[in-house]
């Protein structure tokens, strides 16, 4: 079960290294920590982006939450500590492309579920591909097969 006190991110913070089974755990409680953020991001909880991110997190993580883990992780005390970015920004490090363009695509997924995108939800995007340190080649699948 994801720990909606974003444990493992605190511990990101404590540790040089790490195991599969940790890198995993970071994976999961980043995944619920960023979907969970956007669906506050434009101050409008819409149950259509709740259900959304429990399906996602689902798919991603194999881990099941609730609406009420869903909330406790939007407005974490984890913020307190530090802002989104910085936390991003450490993840990124440990996770393959592969796991942020997944996170990056649900993330797009979640904005786009009440049909309508404000700017806010535009910049929140924009700053966690940004801190996820992607460049747009990644997002679009673009991989050097050939050298010069």
């Amino acid at each position: 079960m994801i720990r909606s006190s974003l444990s493992a991110i605190f511990k990101l913070f404590d540790e040089t290294g790490a195991s599969p089974e940790e890198d995993q755990e970071l994976f999961n409680e980043t995944v619920l920590m960023t979907l969970s953020r956007a669906t506050s991001v434009d101050s409008n909880i819409h149950p259509a982006e709740l259900g959304l991110v429990r399906d996602i997190v689902a798919d991603l993580t194999g881990q099941n939450v609730t609406d009420s883990d869903i909330r406790v992780a939007a407005n974490s005390h984890i913020y307190e500590a530090g802002s989104l970015s910085r936390y991003l920004n450490a993840v990124s490090v440990r996770l393959p492309v592969e796991r942020k363009i997944a996170l990056i695509n649900a993330l797009a997924s979640i904005i786009k579920a009440d049909e309508r995108i404000t700017e806010r939800e535009v910049f929140f995007f924009n700053m966690v591909v940004s801190d996820l340190n992607l460049r747009a080649s990644d997002l679009l699948g673009l991989n050097q097969t050939q050298a010069f």
